[in-house]
């Protein structure tokens, strides 16, 4: 194998992994030019078949797949400029073969291999305007590119959830703790602007000065169905009839009132970005795997994890499908994550139940109690 990086890789896969506990079912690595230089752009799918991305640089590619290959995964492909090379990692030793392959490999630039964006440059839209992402000739500040894609990337999945939506048809949208609101202002552009939908949403959150200026913005684009109310996640009542929730960033467990009370209100679409996961973090204690605890920021991401990990379980339990993906890259934040819950067919009770007993055996194990479970199953 060592003789084969010799010659210029394109592209590899990994597959078929060792154990089905394994962090990715399949890597597929695909060499790009990223800022001029040459790097490999890495899609890891989970069992789950959620995709993760990151950079490997190409001086790195031979110690990655070495790391791998035959340790994690049993299948390994390498491309180079004419030979697809095929390994095998049996039982006492490793099978290969090679054929000539009738790929056309051509170095792309990171910004040729970007996805075609639904809010495109050269569009009027006035709150990236706002927000100084477009500048008032309509072109993309350098500075804000990350914040650009960031933007495209829900609208995305906004797009995706709305798939079934024809044009003139209603939905409305609450966006629970929507802050400056700058993306309920592009969500609500992107759904009766390019969707053509009949979109009302509104926006709330707790602090006064922000909903008077967010209303005033609203009047300057006459975006006449977009409203911001002062109010608290917990207490809000006025959601008969929701279609979408949206909550971005809401603070530790107002998520899960937000999560909660789309739940209760049977909305057709959740769409959650968790943020500072406080509640399990000062409940978490595990006398039996004391490593766990010991190392403040295990603690803090392991706390993060198994909340977020919790409350799309339980949105499954509610009859959706949950889905939990990458927001943004990993690199500009590790709150990530993203929520995407689609109502469908309502689990029958033994399903139910089988989901509830192992998030009630979770707790029990790290002595917590997560706020979406007490709000959904007061009983338990």
């Amino acid at each position: 194998m060592k003789e084969i990086f010799r010659n210029k890789i394109f592209r590899f896969i990994l597959s078929s992994p060792a154990s089905k506990q394994g962090e990715f079912r399949k890597i597929d690595g695909k060499l790009l030019l990223k800022n001029g230089e040459e790097v490999f752009f890495l899609e890891q799918f989970s069992p789950k078949n959620q995709a993760f991305h990151r950079h490997l640089k190409v001086e790195e590619l031979e110690k990655f797949i070495t790391d791998n290959f035959g340790g994690n995964f049993r299948q390994l492909e390498l491309y180079d400029a004419e030979f697809q090379h095929s390994f095998r990692a049996a039982k006492k030793r490793t099978l290969y073969n090679k054929h000539r392959h009738n790929e056309n490999f051509a170095v792309k630039s990171a910004q040729n291999r970007e996805k075609n964006y639904i809010l495109k440059e050269g569009m009027a839209i006035e709150p990236l305007i706002e927000l100084g992402i477009f500048s008032r000739d309509l072109k993309i500040i350098k500075a804000k590119s990350d914040k650009y894609r960031q933007i495209n990337r829900f609208i995305e999945f906004i797009a995706d959830a709305t798939a079934s939506y024809q044009v003139g048809d209603r939905i409305r949208v609450i966006d629970f703790g929507c802050g400056k609101s700058y993306l309920t202002f592009i969500v609500y552009y992107y759904l009766t602007f390019i969707k053509k939908l009949d979109a009302e949403i509104l926006g709330l959150d707790l602090k006064a000065d922000v909903i008077n200026k967010c209303n005033l913005l609203a009047q300057k684009f006459n975006y006449k169905k977009l409203k911001f109310q002062l109010g608290d996640i917990g207490k809000f009542t006025d959601g008969d009839g929701v279609d979408m929730v949206i909550t971005l960033h809401a603070c530790d467990v107002a998520t899960d009132y937000a999560l909660f009370n789309a739940v209760k209100w049977q909305s057709r679409i959740i769409l959650s970005v968790p943020c500072c996961q406080h509640e399990l973090n000062s409940q978490f204690d595990c006398t039996e795997f004391p490593m766990l605890q010991r190392y403040g920021i295990i603690k803090e991401r392991l706390s993060a994890i198994l909340t977020d990990n919790i409350r799309a379980e339980l949105l499954r339990s509610e009859g959706y499908k949950t889905d939990l993906l990458e927001f943004v890259d990993l690199s500009h934040t590790p709150k990530n994550i993203l929520i995407r819950a689609i109502k469908s067919n309502a689990l029958d009770d033994k399903k139910r139940q089988e989901i509830l007993t192992e998030v009630a055996k979770l707790q029990e194990k790290f002595n917590f109690k997560q706020k979406l479970y007490s709000l959904l199953n007061p009983a338990l």
